[in-house]
């Protein structure tokens, strides 16, 4: 026997126990339906679990593509889309907050452990994996200092609570891009990383942008330096 389109769209988007859902087609459709028949079109149903990106506004979305960009990654794995931000557990924890509640905003349920003295933050969505840019790709932020304030708390630090100092080694092409639209100067160097030799670039936030990110809230080490 066919069931009317709307009975089975019914089926797949509640989420009801199949008594539950069985009565209320019943009394909505006048319809009987049995436990199999509802098995069997739940099961039919799309597994991408929704997200609602539009509760974030660009600034907070472009500061979590920022943090994404210093102290995150993506990929699959088997069938689960991965998003996972590392945040250094004692100094950042006012970072890892904003990032879960962040995402908890648009729907999902991050998963926080630890390791190596890091606070690991893990989410699944292919949505939202999808949503960010591959960091091998060519990206341009639709607002370049919240953009900004994220890479400064990921890979940045503030020297005498005035000026951002950010220490990158990838993205050249983005980074000439912030270089060029935010004035920033850069200093080649090396430097001790995880008990090795590291080469890098030091790019300076000049006093200026400093300012500007602090007087928008929310670049949060510049914020920690706020009398």
């Amino acid at each position: 026997m066919m069931h009317p389109k709307e009975v089975v769209e019914f089926i797949k988007s509640e989420e009801l126990s199949y008594s539950e859902l069985a009565s209320a087609i019943y009394k909505k459709f006048g319809v009987r339906v049995g436990k199999s028949l509802i098995s069997y079109y739940k099961r039919s149903r799309t597994r991408i679990k929704q997200i609602y990106l539009d509760r974030l506004s660009e600034w907070e979305l472009e500061w979590l593509l920022g943090l994404y960009y210093a102290d995150g990654c993506k990929f699959k794995e088997k069938h689960q889309y991965t998003i996972k931000f590392g945040l250094d557990h004692s100094r950042d924890k006012d970072i890892s907050q904003r990032v879960i509640e962040l995402l908890q905003k648009i729907g999902l349920k991050p998963t926080i452990s630890l390791y190596r003295g890091s606070t690991v933050i893990r989410v699944y969505s292919k949505i939202l994996h999808d949503e960010f840019p591959p960091k091998d790709g060519t990206y341009r932020p639709k607002e370049i200092f919240a953009f900004l304030s994220g890479l400064i708390d990921g890979d940045g630090s503030i020297r005498k609570g005035k000026t951002g100092v950010i220490w990158q080694y990838h993205y050249e092409d983005l980074m000439s891009y912030l270089v060029d639209e935010c004035k920033l100067t850069k200093h080649y160097s090396v430097r001790v990383r995880w008990g090795k030799l590291s080469k890098g670039i030091f790019y300076y936030v000049p006093l200026s942008v400093c300012k500007i990110l602090k007087d928008k809230n929310y670049c949060i080490k510049l914020l920690r330096h706020v009398n």
